[in-house]
Protein backbone atom coordinates (compact mmCIF):
# COMPACT_ATOMS: atom_id res chain seq x y z
CA UNK A 1 0.00 0.00 0.00
CA UNK A 2 1.36 3.77 -0.74
CA UNK A 3 0.71 6.23 1.21
CA UNK A 4 -0.53 9.29 -0.12
CA UNK A 5 0.46 12.86 1.00
CA UNK A 6 -2.32 15.38 1.08
CA UNK A 7 -1.26 19.19 0.45
CA UNK A 8 -2.13 21.63 2.79
CA UNK A 9 -4.82 23.80 1.77
CA UNK A 10 -3.72 27.18 -0.01
CA UNK A 11 -3.93 30.59 2.18
CA UNK A 12 -2.39 32.32 4.88
CA UNK A 13 -5.37 30.97 7.22
CA UNK A 14 -5.05 27.69 6.53
CA UNK A 15 -5.33 25.20 9.78
CA UNK A 16 -1.95 23.29 10.00
CA UNK A 17 -2.14 19.20 10.57
CA UNK A 18 -1.64 20.18 14.64
CA UNK A 19 -4.58 22.01 14.94
CA UNK A 20 -6.51 19.78 12.64
CA UNK A 21 -5.66 17.36 15.08
CA UNK A 22 -7.12 19.43 17.92
CA UNK A 23 -10.43 20.38 16.44
CA UNK A 24 -10.65 16.39 15.68
CA UNK A 25 -9.97 15.56 19.78
CA UNK A 26 -11.97 17.83 21.06
CA UNK A 27 -15.04 17.16 18.81
CA UNK A 28 -14.44 13.43 19.96
CA UNK A 29 -14.54 14.11 23.79
CA UNK A 30 -16.83 14.01 26.44
CA UNK A 31 -17.02 15.04 29.93
CA UNK A 32 -19.99 13.23 32.20
CA UNK A 33 -20.17 14.99 35.99
CA UNK A 34 -22.11 13.40 38.09
CA UNK A 35 -23.61 15.08 41.20
CA UNK A 36 -26.49 14.85 44.12
CA UNK A 37 -29.02 17.21 44.18
CA UNK A 38 -31.56 17.52 46.79
CA UNK A 39 -30.91 13.57 47.01
CA UNK A 40 -31.65 12.88 43.50
CA UNK A 41 -28.77 11.60 41.11
CA UNK A 42 -27.84 14.00 38.41
CA UNK A 43 -25.79 12.76 35.29
CA UNK A 44 -24.28 15.36 33.07
CA UNK A 45 -22.40 14.92 30.05
CA UNK A 46 -20.55 17.77 28.13
CA UNK A 47 -19.31 17.15 24.88
CA UNK A 48 -20.56 15.21 22.12
CA UNK A 49 -22.17 11.39 22.13
CA UNK A 50 -21.82 9.38 19.38
CA UNK A 51 -20.28 6.08 18.47
CA UNK A 52 -16.79 7.46 19.60
CA UNK A 53 -18.03 8.66 23.23
CA UNK A 54 -21.15 6.34 23.58
CA UNK A 55 -19.32 3.86 25.54
CA UNK A 56 -17.99 6.44 28.32
CA UNK A 57 -21.60 7.75 28.66
CA UNK A 58 -23.11 3.76 28.81
CA UNK A 59 -20.37 3.38 31.76
CA UNK A 60 -21.57 6.66 33.98
CA UNK A 61 -24.69 5.55 33.45
CA UNK A 62 -24.15 2.21 34.39
CA UNK A 63 -22.39 3.38 37.36
CA UNK A 64 -25.37 5.85 38.22
CA UNK A 65 -27.78 2.61 38.00
CA UNK A 66 -26.07 0.01 40.08
CA UNK A 67 -26.14 2.64 42.95
CA UNK A 68 -29.80 1.32 43.08
CA UNK A 69 -31.37 4.80 43.65
CA UNK A 70 -34.70 4.65 41.95
CA UNK A 71 -34.87 8.13 40.12
CA UNK A 72 -31.93 9.59 38.29
CA UNK A 73 -32.15 12.96 36.34
CA UNK A 74 -29.26 12.80 32.34
CA UNK A 75 -29.01 16.76 32.22
CA UNK A 76 -28.58 16.77 28.19
CA UNK A 77 -28.21 20.85 28.08
CA UNK A 78 -23.97 20.72 27.46
CA UNK A 79 -24.62 18.06 24.67
CA UNK A 80 -24.51 20.04 21.39
CA UNK A 81 -24.65 16.85 19.25
CA UNK A 82 -26.22 13.15 19.79
CA UNK A 83 -26.52 10.52 17.11
CA UNK A 84 -28.74 7.18 17.26
CA UNK A 85 -25.59 6.09 19.72
CA UNK A 86 -27.31 8.37 22.50
CA UNK A 87 -31.14 6.80 21.81
CA UNK A 88 -29.51 3.31 22.07
CA UNK A 89 -27.74 4.55 25.30
CA UNK A 90 -31.03 5.94 26.85
CA UNK A 91 -33.13 2.76 25.76
CA UNK A 92 -30.38 0.25 27.94
CA UNK A 93 -30.39 2.93 30.47
CA UNK A 94 -34.34 3.42 30.70
CA UNK A 95 -34.25 -1.17 31.46
CA UNK A 96 -31.73 -1.36 33.73
CA UNK A 97 -33.90 1.38 36.14
CA UNK A 98 -37.61 -0.75 34.97
CA UNK A 99 -35.84 -3.36 36.49
CA UNK A 100 -35.14 -1.23 39.65
CA UNK A 101 -38.69 0.24 39.62
CA UNK A 102 -36.52 3.15 38.88
CA UNK A 103 -37.67 6.31 36.52
CA UNK A 104 -35.68 8.40 34.05
CA UNK A 105 -35.68 11.93 33.50
CA UNK A 106 -34.01 13.81 31.08
CA UNK A 107 -33.00 17.71 30.93
CA UNK A 108 -33.06 18.77 27.09
CA UNK A 109 -33.46 21.23 24.57
CA UNK A 110 -35.05 20.73 20.80
CA UNK A 111 -31.77 18.74 19.28
CA UNK A 112 -32.03 15.73 22.11
CA UNK A 113 -36.33 16.20 21.91
CA UNK A 114 -35.73 15.79 18.08
CA UNK A 115 -33.68 12.70 18.42
CA UNK A 116 -35.89 10.92 20.48
CA UNK A 117 -38.72 12.19 18.09
CA UNK A 118 -37.26 10.85 14.98
CA UNK A 119 -36.36 7.81 17.22
CA UNK A 120 -40.26 7.27 17.90
CA UNK A 121 -39.17 7.34 21.82
CA UNK A 122 -40.14 10.39 23.31
CA UNK A 123 -43.03 8.78 25.07
CA UNK A 124 -40.47 6.67 27.14
CA UNK A 125 -38.53 9.56 28.10
CA UNK A 126 -40.08 12.48 29.98
CA UNK A 127 -38.03 16.04 29.19
CA UNK A 128 -38.01 18.80 31.70
CA UNK A 129 -37.08 21.98 31.17
CA UNK A 130 -34.20 22.16 33.75
CA UNK A 131 -32.85 20.40 36.85
CA UNK A 132 -35.16 21.90 39.64
CA UNK A 133 -38.19 20.99 37.45
CA UNK A 134 -36.90 17.16 37.32
CA UNK A 135 -35.82 17.05 40.48
CA UNK A 136 -39.48 17.91 41.66
CA UNK A 137 -40.99 15.82 39.54
CA UNK A 138 -39.12 12.55 40.21
CA UNK A 139 -39.88 13.10 44.28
Amino acid sequence: MTAVEVPAPAGADAPAGDEIEQRLLRRNHLEVHVDWIDGVLVVAPVGEIDIVTGGLFLEALIAAISTGEPGLIVDMTQVPFMDSTGVSIFLSAERALRAIDGRLRVVAGDLVAGMFRLACVQARFPIDPDVRTAVDRLR
